[in-house]
C-alpha cells in the first residue's frame, strides 16, 4: 500500500479517480487524481513510488472583492456598510469533484475540469425588520462564466492544452463532469446548473493537434 497524499485534515474532498497503466499504458500502477483541501493533485507512477503533480489552475473557487462583508446584526444597522457598487472576481472549481480523467488511443492521459471565471459589480444593502437586520449582497453585472480546461498529464507535469467558455451561467452546485475517449477523440459531458434549470453541454475534441 502506497501513501499518495498526506494531510492533517480529514476532508478528502472527493474520491480519487484513476487511469490504469500509468502514463505509458502498460505500467503496474495507475495515474491517480484527487482533489483534497481545495488543491488538485495528479499522482504519476515513477518506479515503485508516485510523483505528486499539483495543478494550481484547478484550485477550489475563490473570490477577490472590495465589497464589504455581509454579516447581520441587531438594529438599527447590522454590521455592514451599504455600498451602491463594488467589484469582484471569482475563479476556481465550485465543487472539488468538477473534474475527470481519461486516456486516448495514442496512450496520452488527459485531465479536464470546469471552473468559474467571472468578474462583475455588486451592491450591498441593509434590510431590517423583525428581531434584527440582514446585509444582502446582489450581483449587478457579470462577465465570464463556466470555462472548461483540458490538460495533458506528462512525466514532467500537467500541461494545459485548451480552455474555452462553455456557458455564461454558473450553477450554485457546480458542474458535474464526465469524460471518455474513442480513438484520439475526447468526449466531455458537463451538467452546468443555471438559474433557469439544468444546462447540459457536450464537447468532442480531437487531441491530435493538441501539443
Amino acid at each position: 500500500m502506497n501513501l499518495l497524499v498526506e494531510s492533517s485534515n480529514s476532508d478528502t474532498g472527493n474520491a480519487p479517480r484513476m487511469v490504469e497503466g500509468g502514463l505509458s499504458g502498460d505500467e503496474t500502477f495507475p495515474v491517480v487524481g484527487v482533489n483534497t483541501l481545495g488543491v488538485m493533485h495528479v499522482l504519476v507512477p515513477d518506479g515503485g513510488t508516485f510523483r505528486d503533480r499539483v495543478v494550481e489552475a484547478a484550485a477550489t473557487l475563490r473570490e477577490d472583492t472590495d465589497c464589504p462583508a455581509t454579516t447581520g446584526g441587531p438594529p438599527p444597522g447590522g454590521f455592514c456598510d451599504e455600498v451602491a457598487s463594488c467589484s469582484f472576481h471569482r475563479q476556481g472549481m465550485v465543487q472539488p469533484s468538477d473534474w475527470a480523467m481519461a486516456r486516448t488511443a495514442d496512450r496520452r492521459v488527459w485531465l479536464a475540469w470546469v471552473a468559474v471565471e467571472q468578474s462583475g459589480t455588486a451592491r450591498v444593502t441593509r434590510r431590517c425588520g423583525g428581531p434584527g437586520c440582514v446585509c444582502v449582497r446582489e450581483d449587478l453585472t457579470t462577465t465570464g462564466g463556466s470555462v472548461v480546461h483540458l490538460a495533458e498529464v506528462t512525466a514532467t507535469g500537467v500541461v494545459e492544452r485548451f480552455s474555452g467558455t462553455v456557458s455564461a451561467t454558473v450553477g450554485i452546485g457546480g458542474p458535474n463532469v464526465s469524460m471518455g475517449a474513442t480513438g484520439n477523440t475526447l468526449h466531455l459531458g458537463m451538467a452546468l446548473g443555471g438559474t433557469g434549470g439544468l444546462d447540459l453541454r457536450y464537447l468532442a475534441m480531437s487531441t491530435a493537434g493538441l501539443r
